[in-house]
């Protein structure tokens, strides 16, 4: 057995070494991708590992806790509720080359139930990429936040690049169902993707952005956005 072992080992330096650098590199991607990978269902439990659907975590609560490295994927269990605001600041994701992904999994969307607060609130970061979710609050006249919210007010004129929000379902708030917003000089952001979204049954704005303007620049807040394919109804 030891000595199988021993071959195996080394036949697989020999493929590894053998291989292209660009392939290696794929290979890399792929291995690490694979160890930051996190599952949430119901089902599960936060003292598991999270790193597979059998072995999945319960709450956003965990997600919260955790430090979010570049190139992560969260995966909430589709036709699922999870209470709570999922929350992202300067020290999660921040890699515009290997962004973080916010999606489903299985059967169906999974739905972020958040209540009178926030239902993903990202703050001074981004390489962020949200899909295929449904964000609920309490309800227009209830709910005293916004659905899905990046704000930057780092100092310094920072352009935080690539966020992604597609194929997302997002009502029940009060202030804006998605929001790009920025409130510091110069700071804000560029490489933004809002994509086949439908937002509704949000009291002040379904989809907005918002910057700081001075007299005094020459240049303003950056908010480089892209929107197509939107259904944003209030009724």
């Amino acid at each position: 057995m030891r000595h199988n072992y021993f071959v195996l080992s080394l036949l697989s330096i020999l493929f590894f070494a053998s291989c292209t650098p660009e392939f290696r590199g794929e290979l890399d991607n792929m291995l690490h991708e694979a160890s930051i990978t996190y599952y949430i269902s119901p089902s599960g439990n936060d003292s598991n590992s999270g790193n597979t659907p059998d072995d999945a975590w319960k709450s956003i609560e965990k997600i919260n806790s955790l430090v979010l490295e570049p190139g992560s994927r969260i995966f909430f269990e589709g036709g699922s509720e999870f209470p709570g605001t999922l929350y992202l600041d300067q020290d999660d994701a921040n890699d515009a080359s290997h962004p973080v992904k916010i999606s489903s999994y299985g059967n169906g969307k999974a739905k972020i139930l958040a209540g009178n607060g926030f239902g993903i609130n990202v703050y001074n970061t981004a390489g962020i990429k949200i899909n295929n979710l449904i964000v609920e609050g309490s309800g227009m006249y209830t709910n005293q936040e916004s659905g899905i919210q990046f704000y930057n007010d780092l100092p310094g004129n920072i352009k935080l690049e690539n966020i992604e929000i597609t194929n997302c379902e997002v009502y029940g708030f009060k202030i804006f169902g998605i929001v790009i917003g920025a409130w510091n000089q110069n700071s804000g952001f560029k490489d933004v993707l809002i994509e086949n979204n439908k937002v509704h049954h949000c009291l002040d704005v379904g989809i907005g952005s918002y910057g700081h303007f001075s007299t005094t620049k020459t240049e303003l807040c950056t908010l480089q956005y892209q929107r197509k394919e939107l259904r944003s109804i209030r009724n």
